[in-house]
């Protein structure tokens, strides 16, 4: 009987690993598709892209290679116009390879793709450890609604640092429950990932905060003398980067927490907020609403929930807060919320595991190994249907589309585009000449100029502007990052060569006697290129 049950173990094994193995063969091939269709031939070279703000970074890595320092202007005093410092800094050894330019956005797609591969494999080993229940539970369906679900992808692969903050979030998830659970003395390891997440992004703290309070009783338990290390470790990641900050840049914060969340009403923002995740709810109200009433009593008896728990609320109350994404439209999730639906899966994979388990206890038909592989295969057709955006989307574009069919993936063509017009600058502007500039990324990455940014991510006095006013009953149309704009300010004090891709500044550019050159570049005539003459004949 025990070589019987050593038997079946194995073939569940084999059998776990190739599921496995086609989930990751089918998902790098499909993310290798998805970035090919994110590119585009500009002239005769396939050009790769990055989503703007992705583009902003690359701004910062190339400049600090190419001895400007973490300047994305090329001009003044540095700003901090980005708010993910490790995953900029990661940007730089891309930069340092030499690559063309159009290839290197590349690099960090495939960086991306690594991200949500590991991504992938932790959540799989969350739910092995600690949310299986028993070896009839499964992991299937929490990796699979984490390898497909688009809106993490979509930001990852465009370039942003989603799949990383996912990663970090399922990573640190797992470790704090092999601490208190398991005794584990993974206590470096925990450290060094909390410390990667406030490297990360600043408004990770709340993920660290949560993780730390869970493990309390460890850290101040009879090991606690093992803990001045790893929390030093912690406190010096903060602190040194806050140092770095202040002497570097100047300032305690980002520019960009003065740009967000300065100069605008907070109960404008928080209904915005609510709006925004309400409209992403909506569609999933019939298994959120089920997790919901089943988490009420099971908090109390699984204390393991908690802490994922605790990550997905504490990200929707703060995507609420902020007044959510200024890019709501197109994705589904924005990238507020995508790095913790992971843990939704896995809480929801746990939910129908314990359901499997007392069905099994309680009742006297049990399920053999055919009704088990159905129920799996039920639950996790079920749960796709939802989260792929078939059930209740009112988008225009469904989000299922951009899986299976060839559709480009939003705002790829509109950044194409960008990527071409700042290229053509070079046919009107001198070089070294001042561009001021509205989409900051594409326009700094792909050429030389020194900048000027009309939004104020990189620009300290606009991002302390009072922004546009907004009613509560209008708040829908606020954007978080698009409302701070003082042309005028920004004629008088750069006095641009050139206005690109920039439409608060046309009127005043016009007044000025700039010249317009093509829909969307406008030129001082001062720095206008001498045009070459046409050869002659030629139409």
């Amino acid at each position: 009987m025990n070589d019987l049950n050593l038997l079946s173990t194995r073939v569940d094994k084999h059998r776990g690993l190739l599921y496995l193995g086609a989930i990751l063969v089918a998902f790098v091939a499909w993310a290798a598709w998805f970035i090919m269709r994110s590119s585009s031939f500009i002239g005769e070279e396939r050009f790769f892209s990055l989503f703007d703000d992705a583009m902003i970074s690359m701004c910062y890595a190339r400049n600090l290679v190419e001895g400007y320092g973490l300047n994305w202007a090329r001009q003044g005093q540095p700003v901090e116009g980005y708010t993910c410092p490790l995953w900029t800094f990661l940007m730089v050894p891309i930069n340092a390879l030499g690559l063309p330019l159009r290839l290197r956005p590349l690099g960090i797609q495939i960086l991306g793709v690594a991200c949500l591969v590991a991504n992938i494999l932790v959540v799989r080993q969350l739910m092995i450890d600690f949310f299986r229940e028993s070896n009839r539970g499964t992991w299937i369906p929490a990796t699979l609604l984490t390898a497909c679900y688009y809106p993490l992808n979509f930001w990852s692969l465009r370039g942003m640092e989603t799949g990383l903050q996912a990663l970090l979030f399922t990573a640190v998830t797992y470790l704090c429950l092999r601490v208190v659970h398991t005794k584990s003395d993974r206590y470096w390891a925990l450290a060094v990932c909390l410390s990667l997440c406030i490297l990360l992004r600043p408004d990770m703290v709340l993920a660290v905060a949560a993780c730390l309070f869970y493990v309390r009783h460890v850290v101040f338990g009879k090991n606690r003398a093992l803990w001045i290390g790893p929390l030093g470790l912690i406190v010096a990641a903060a602190a040194g980067y806050e140092l770095f900050r202040l002497i570097y840049f100047g300032d305690w914060l980002p520019n960009t927490y003065y740009l967000k969340l300065t100069g605008t009403p907070l109960s404008v923002r928080i209904m915005r907020g609510v709006l925004v995740t309400g409209h992403f709810l909506a569609p999933l109200w019939i298994p959120l609403t089920v997790l919901a009433v089943w988490l009420i009593p099971t908090v109390k008896r699984a204390h393991k929930v908690r802490l994922p728990l605790a990550i997905v609320l504490l990200y929707f109350a703060y995507n609420i807060y902020i007044g959510g994404d200024a890019w709501e439209n197109g994705v589904a999730a924005n990238r507020f919320i995508a790095p913790v639906m992971p843990l939704v899966f896995v809480l929801l994979n746990y939910l129908f595991n314990e359901a499997v388990a007392w069905w099994q206890e309680n009742r006297s038909e049990k399920m053999d190994d055919r009704r088990i592989f159905y129920a799996h295969a039920g639950f996790t057709v079920i749960a796709l249907y939802f989260f792929l955006g078939f059930w209740g989307n009112a988008e225009s574009e469904k989000i299922w589309r951009k899986l299976v069919v060839a559709d480009r993936p939003f705002c790829v063509g509109a950044d194409n585009r960008i990527v071409a017009g700042a290229k053509s600058l070079t046919r009107y502007v001198k070089p070294d000449s001042v561009i001021a500039v509205q989409w900051a990324g594409m326009t700094g990455f792909f050429t030389d100029y020194k900048l000027v940014d009309v939004l104020g991510y990189s620009e300290k006095r606009i991002a302390r502007k009072i922004g546009q006013p907004f009613a509560l009953d209008d708040a829908i149309h606020f954007r978080p990052g698009h409302t701070k704009f003082d042309p005028v300010y920004v004629m008088r004090n750069y006095k641009p060569d050139a206005i690109f891709r920039a439409d608060k500044m046309y009127d005043v550019a016009k007044k000025a006697g700039y010249r317009q050159m093509t829909q969307h570049i406008w030129v001082n005539p001062a720095a206008l290129r001498e045009q070459k003459p046409k050869p002659s004949g030629s139409h």
